[in-house]
């Protein structure tokens, strides 16, 4: 994720809302074993379990945020 320059922090703000409701949707729905594609990731690693998403993303806020 990254801002641009005309992007107000209203708007930033606004998106990672919406962001962080949608995620908390989907592990609502879905269990953590239940597939999906990452379509950036490489070919051979873009079909993951939700469970592996969710490790990925806390891994990277350690990283970036930690």
């Amino acid at each position: 994720m990254w801002a641009t320059a005309d992007q107000t922090r209203e708007q930033i703000e606004g998106l990672y809302r919406r962001v962080w409701a949608h995620s908390d949707a989907t592990i609502d729905a879905l269990d953590l074993e239940a597939v999906g594609r990452v379509p950036w990731w490489p070919d051979e690693r873009s079909k993951v379990t939700l469970r592996r998403v969710l490790v990925h993303m806390i891994a990277e806020t350690e990283r970036h945020a930690g």
